[in-house]
């Protein structure tokens, strides 16, 4: 849901051109997690490791913060920024999110669940 409020509007042109490739290796990597984990749950098997889906996290982190560091937020409004840090808050989401589906479907696997 976070996602959606921040994706809502486009952010500026210097970010969508410098953040697409990093935001799609989350989505393709957040993809192929969970449709692994969907296959664990039906096979009552382990999950797949979260590393994947964590260093695109990081990819996409590391290229917000570079544009940060560059001063291209400068000439971002105020509404603009709290996107920015509310994208930010939300990929923190995700990881966790992700994190705890992972231990959820590995107790479906041991017969803890």
């Amino acid at each position: 849901v976070m996602l959606g409020r921040v994706a809502a509007e486009p952010f500026a042109e210097p970010f969508v051109a410098r953040l697409r490739e990093p935001l799609e290796q989350v989505s393709e990597a957040t993809q192929r997690f969970l449709r692994t984990c969907a296959v664990a749950l039906r096979e009552r098997r382990y999950p797949p490791p979260l590393a994947a889906v964590e260093e695109a996290l990081a990819r996409l982190i590391a290229s917000i913060e570079e544009l940060r560091r560059e001063g291209v937020t400068r000439a971002l409004s105020a509404e603009e920024i709290g996107r920015l840090y509310a994208l930010r808050f939300a990929l923190e989401q995700l990881r966790q999110n992700s994190e705890d589906f992972r231990n959820r479907v590995t107790e479906c696997a041991s017969g803890e669940a």
